[in-house]
């Protein structure tokens, strides 16, 4: 789906929009596990609503425009070394929960930013390459998974969402003017429109994300997945 939608619109939308899903996991704790949604609750979806429709309304044109491959490479290596460094610092894992948290955001934010690359190239013809970014994006996929169920396994998840949903949702908006030409410049106010319904989704998302709700859901996803890592499985 996030594939189609950049298709279609600029991932200064696109991304924003992936707030939404944290309403789904709002319901799910309330009609499966029994949580009460409460005034947090309801003012965190009121603002992830006003502010992804603020952004949609105040966002840049969709553009195919990409920055030259040295600064896609550095971007990439940037959100790259987050999502890497706790498997090469897997012994000492006690001690890196919060960088599993930050590395599970910055899985999350390559798969955005492989997936409009992807979505670039299918529709310049590049077939091979949209393939290659598509492979990337799955890989990351996994890696951020990884991370995500690392971290519960070491902190609450009303502590581990707040800061994974806020970084997948800001570093590739963040990065968007940068490599993809979506120039906040052209928007209402010279991007201090735009700015201001961002940051009132990413605190409805961190204020949903570290409800009880949505909390309870994810540690219930966590006990369904894999084990941490730096932890041996006997099969």
């Amino acid at each position: 789906m996030e594939i189609l939608a950049l298709l279609l619109a600029p991932l200064t939308v696109v991304q924003p929009c992936i707030a939404s899903g944290l309403i789904l996991l709002l319901w799910l704790g309330a009609t499966r596990l029994g949580e009460q949604p409460g005034r947090r609750e309801a003012v965190a979806v009121a603002a992830i609503v006003a502010g992804v429709a603020g952004v949609a309304w105040a966002a840049p044109e969709r553009s195919t425009y990409h920055a030259g491959t040295v600064a896609i490479a550095l971007a990439l290596v940037v959100v790259a070394i987050p999502v890497l460094l706790p498997f090469a610092l897997r012994r000492r894992a006690d001690a890196i929960g919060l960088l599993m948290v930050v590395g599970a955001g910055c899985g999350y934010a390559w798969t955005a930013i492989a997936s409009k690359l992807l979505t670039d190239e299918l529709a310049a013809g590049a077939l091979l390459v949209a393939v290659a970014w598509l492979a990337t994006a799955a890989a990351s996929e996994g890696l951020a998974l990884l991370n995500e169920m690392s971290a519960l396994q070491r902190r609450a998840a009303t502590h581990v969402a707040p800061i994974m949903f806020a970084v997948q949702v800001i570093v590739p908006v963040l990065l968007a003017p940068l490599i993809f030409g979506e120039s906040w410049g052209d928007t209402p106010l010279g991007g201090v429109v735009l700015v201001a319904f961002l940051a009132l989704t990413v605190a409805g998302t961190s204020l949903l994300a570290g409800s009880r709700a949505v909390g309870a859901v994810l540690e219930s996803a966590r006990d369904d997945k894999s084990p941490p890592l730096g932890r041996n499985v006997d099969v």
